[in-house]
């Protein structure tokens, strides 16, 4: 369920229905912190909450969540010991987006 209000929530934005949005984004975070793991990737809840928080205006919420979320993929990506492996993790265009929009290179190198 968790991750279906992301989802709602990713679309009503793109819609411009930020209001949904924020309702969808704020129960989907809301269950995920309840139950403290969701069936299915968390960083794209948190993500979806901080895309709907960065464009009400609340930037500093928005990307403390996109660093939680991009901590959840680089938590991931620390139990890959063969290398090409981890890069091509990182590299997978969801992680990849969850690493930029936390400021990091998408390579999951450090903030520039």
């Amino acid at each position: 369920q968790a991750l279906a209000l992301a989802r709602k929530s990713e679309l009503a934005l793109q819609s411009g229905r930020t209001d949904e949005a924020d309702r969808s984004s704020a129960q989907a975070l809301e269950i995920m912190r309840r139950h403290g793991t969701v069936q299915g990737p968390e960083e794209r809840i948190l993500l979806a909450r901080s895309a709907v928080l960065t464009s009400l205006g609340q930037r500093k919420d928005g990307a403390a969540l996109a660093e939680e979320a991009a901590r959840v993929v680089l938590s991931r990506a620390d139990r890959i010991t063969d290398p090409d492996r981890r890069r091509r993790f990182l590299e997978f265009p969801a992680h990849a987006k969850v690493l930029v929009a936390a400021g990091h290179s998408g390579d999951g190198g450090e903030r520039p």
